[in-house]
């Protein structure tokens, strides 16, 4: 052994990290030498010392012992072991004599092997990413959010003005003239003619522009009034007073603009991942039951918001739908569109027609779901249907359809019940909660719309969540190499179980067990500080560079 007493010992105070390994620091060793020798952090340094056995974990100061009790933290150097320094958490200190104590420590694996292993590519559960731009990093978390609150709220400006919508066979201001065309696409056999005054004495002088004046036309002409229903005045030209209405080959369409969430029950978070679902959603609702909901993530229209497209039909009842645009991939996404309630169907003197439609509160959508599902039965098998199965199946009733079917095999009648019950559910879309039959009293509710709902977590939830990731970054279970820089003061990291975070470079030979060490603290997890006076300081904004 060398006996030459050159070796050095150095012991500093206030030094941060743990030997827990929850936060180290990513300083080479000449870095965490000059911290230690700092006026702020050194307690003594003595040059004289024999050859330092580090593994020993037990070292003898010529150095008294209220010196030694200040410490906390141990750099050591043998000038012939290749000036490697080493680094040691000081456990406690015992009373030697008065010039004389003894430091029981425990290497720093961390920052004694920092610049010696190599970095490679392993699987990463948890880590501060460097790109957090809005739908970046969406893998979900598994966080408590609470029960949800409106952040906001808004609905379209051009459902509510109505007008009246008269189908007829004759044109009302030429009885000679056969009423027909095209409207939004839809070839009709009767003309449309809109109105936006019902009574002749509302306005004197223009009693040609009224429904009154209309029908009073029209009384003499068998049959020729089809249809009285209300519509929204933008499928029917807008805001002109001009009576018939304009065909057209292809649907309105209008847009609604919906600026993006940018806080959360007024907080605004520091971590993107916090505006996206499910920490908040877009709800889009006709008011009548029926509601989607959309990641704002997912719209593609950048920083400036989302666009809702809302194209319509000018039919009884009304056929309008609303769906997102640049949405999930697709600039027109009508899978993702729902439907408005239906307009009211107005009555006349001789409507008996619409007097039953309008008692039974039943839609065109309904009528059709009817004959769709009477048209299943009919094609099961060559089955008779009775007189009271088409009744059952005019009104609804499955049951009753099945009970009128006669003579049928078993085996058969299992594969009916199990068809009829998949064609059934097929029938009810998910997003499916209410009933569009209830059109008659949303309209003079005002409120047969499309409403727009900012749903966010509760202020509550919102800051701790915020506050989680803000300390320990975005789950991203992802094959990679370790992300340990990109942050202005400290990236945490955490590495699946099991995995290897890196290797010896070769300068100098890392032992097996500081090896480990150093890969089972990464298994748990820990933060990587930039700057050693700013460890434990969660509240920097630690911002990507």
């Amino acid at each position: 052994m060398n006996n030459t007493r050159n070796s050095v010992v150095i012991l500093a105070k206030n030094i941060n990290m743990d030997k827990e390994y929850q936060n180290i620091i990513d300083y080479t060793e000449s870095e965490i030498v000059d911290l230690c020798t700092s006026q702020d952090h050194l307690v003594a340094r003595q040059n004289n010392y024999s050859f330092l056995k580090v593994g020993d974990n037990r070292i003898s100061v010529g150095l008294d012992y209220n010196t030694c009790l200040s410490a906390n933290y141990l750099c050591m150097q043998n000038p012939h072991y290749n000036n490697k320094w080493f680094f040691a958490f000081i456990d406690s200190v015992e009373y030697s004599s008065e010039k004389s104590t003894i430091i029981n420590y425990t290497v720093d694996e961390i920052s004694t092997w920092w610049s010696y292993w190599t970095r490679k590519q392993c699987f990463v559960v948890r880590e501060h990413v460097n790109d957090d731009t809005l739908g970046a990093n969406t893998m979900p978390e598994g966080l408590e959010t609470g029960e949800y609150k409106i952040n906001g709220y808004q609905q379209d400006n051009i459902n509510t003005d109505l007008t009246t919508i008269l189908a007829t066979t004759r044109d009302p201001n030429d009885l000679n003239n056969v009423a027909m065309g095209m409207y939004n696409g839809i070839t009709s056999g009767v003309g449309y003619y809109r109105y936006d005054r019902v009574l002749e004495r509302w306005h004197t002088g223009e009693e040609n522009l009224t429904l009154e004046y209309a029908m009073k036309q029209l009384a003499e002409q068998s049959d020729a009034i089809v249809g009285l229903f209300l519509a929204p005045k933008w499928l029917a030209g807008g805001n002109t007073t001009y009576i018939p209405v304009t065909p057209t080959t292809t649907p309105i369409t209008e847009y609604m603009f919906v600026s993006r969430i940018n806080n959360l029950d007024g907080y605004i978070p520091k971590n993107n991942k916090c505006l996206c679902f499910p920490y908040c959603y877009i709800e889009l609702s006709n008011g009548a039951g029926q509601a989607n909901t959309f990641n704002q993530e997912r719209w593609e229209n950048g920083d400036s918001g989302m666009t809702l497209v809302i194209q319509g039909c000018l039919t009884p009842g009304g056929s309008v739908r609303c769906y997102p645009y640049n949405y999930n991939g697709v600039a027109n996404n009508y899978d993702e569109s729902i439907s408005l309630g239906k307009f009211p169907q107005l009555n006349w003197k001789t409507d008996h027609y619409t007097n039953w439609l309008t008692q039974n509160g039943m839609s065109i959508g309904a009528l059709k779901l009817n004959a769709e599902q009477a048209q299943i039965f009919n094609g099961v098998g060559q089955i008779g249907l009775g007189a009271a199965s088409i009744a059952s199946a005019g009104s609804g009733n499955i049951l009753g359809v099945a009970e009128g079917l006669g003579d049928i095999k078993e085996g058969t009648m299992d594969l009916f019940n199990s068809m009829q019950e998949r064609y059934t559910h097929s029938l009810v879309p998910p997003t499916l909660h209410g009933s569009l039959n209830n059109g008659d009293i949303i309209t003079a509710s005002g409120t047969n719309k499309f409403h727009v709902y900012k749903m966010t977590v509760k202020r509550e939830f919102a800051e701790s969540i915020d506050a989680f990731f803000t300390r320990f970054g975005y789950r991203v279970n992802a094959l990679k190499t370790p992300n340990f820089t990109g942050r202005q003061y400290f990236n945490f990291v955490q590495i699946a179980g099991g995995e290897i975070i890196g290797y010896a470079n070769g300068s100098v030979n890392v032992p097996e067990s500081s090896m480990e060490i150093i890969n089972a603290t990464f298994r748990r997890g820990t933060t990587i500080w930039h700057d050693h006076n700013n460890i434990g300081n969660y509240s920097l904004d630690n911002t990507i560079i």
